[in-house]
């Protein structure tokens, strides 16, 4: 995915059809943006539509603004997300950026890129959790498959992994196992490949990875399968790589208010100083980790072990695991107002769609 200097691809709704086709032609991306004199974004132009036109009859001195496509697909200035790997999983070769107003602030385009090459690395999701703080939601289903956009939560790492190159799953299953081996099976269906380790009882967060020990020779990653996120893995695994790290735990941030006020004292208990509701910040861990084969040797086996413990194991042996803050689209699904909170959240997250677009239009328009 490049950016594109979008003002050379921007016409007017005044513009005739003939002029545009000519931005078109320089501008190489076979898209114009069509924007207003405060640079709002009013449409989209593809040759395509063009090419239709042309073919319907309408002159070559017709204004833009009567073709153009009027709900296009764009997305927010400053948002987190993985911008290629949505554009690559919909189709969709152009991307306006736009601020709040609506203005145009930049473009990205996909022509001519070939997908992510594909990684060797080794992907470990762990799908054997209750989720009992769901409650009645995972008494008959497991956590990892309820339904986020119609889609269960594990199909959806699945896929955002496979977009960053990941080819290679295996999943740590337990309660209600055969309901999640029945829906991925071999991965055959989602384009990757899929084993399992089946956890005769619970293993905690690490415990399953003791059946990899000595089966891996390169980093792989671990992923909780509750956590929807948009990570970028390439950067991680290389960062990863370059420190020599025996593990890297991938954390983000967390705030939290207190809601009254704070009282600092003195050894004497005098008062020192009051906080009105403070707002506090601290790194906490995402479910999200790369190992290295030689951290797998401290996971007892068979035995209850979260992952917390392997990172504690590894600072015992004087190694120095490390850590890697990301600032992106991350939300664990272990309470209900999580579930609900990612529900709402898809669309802004995994989909970013402006109000009142029609992506399966968009869709079909762009990939003529």
């Amino acid at each position: 995915m490049k950016e594109h200097q979008w003002r050379d691809l921007a016409v007017s709704p005044d513009s005739d059809v003939k002029s545009s086709l000519l931005v078109i032609d320089r501008g190489g991306v076979q898209f114009a943006l069509v924007t207003d004199s405060e640079e709002r974004l009013l449409g989209v132009l593809t040759d395509g539509i063009v090419r239709r036109a042309i073919i319907g009859e309408v002159p070559l001195t017709a204004s833009v603004s009567s073709i153009m496509h009027r709900t296009p697909v764009t997305v927010q200035e400053g948002a987190h997300l993985d911008l290629e790997a949505f554009m690559r999983d919909k189709g969709i070769f152009h991307l306006p950026v736009v601020d709040a107003e609506g203005r145009v602030k930049n473009f990205y385009h996909l022509l001519g890129f070939p997908a992510p090459e594909a990684r060797n690395n080794l992907v470990v999701i762990m799908a054997g959790g209750l989720g009992t703080r769901l409650g009645e939601m995972t008494r008959s289903q497991p956590k990892c498959m309820l339904k986020i956009n119609d889609r269960p939560i594990l199909e959806h790492i699945i896929l955002q992994l496979a977009k960053h190159g990941f080819m290679r799953f295996c999943l740590c299953v337990h309660h209600l196992a055969d309901k999640i081996i029945d829906y991925c099976g071999d991965g055959a269906g989602l384009g990757v490949e899929i084993s399992y380790i089946r956890e005769s009882k619970r293993l905690g967060t690490a415990g399953a990875l003791s059946h990899l020990s000595g089966r891996v020779s390169s980093p792989m990653v671990v992923v909780n399968g509750d956590v929807m996120m948009l990570v970028p893995w390439g950067e991680i695994l290389r960062e990863h790589e370059q420190r020599r790290s025996p593990a890297t735990m991938i954390t983000t941030c967390y705030e939290f208010q207190v809601p009254y006020g704070v009282v600092y004292t003195d050894e004497e208990r005098f008062i020192t100083a009051i906080e009105e509701k403070p707002l506090y910040a601290m790194s906490i861990s995402a479910g999200l980790y790369v190992l290295s084969p030689e951290a797998l040797a401290l996971v007892p086996p068979d035995t209850y072990f979260d992952m917390p413990d392997l990172f504690c194991a590894l600072l015992k042996r004087g190694l120095k695991p490390a850590a890697r803050q990301f600032e992106g689209y991350w939300i664990d699904i272990g309470r209900r107002e999580d579930y609900q909170r990612a529900q709402s959240g898809f669309t802004e997250n995994f989909a970013p769609v402006n109000r009142g677009c029609h992506l399966d239009g968009l869709d079909s328009m762009e990939k003529e």
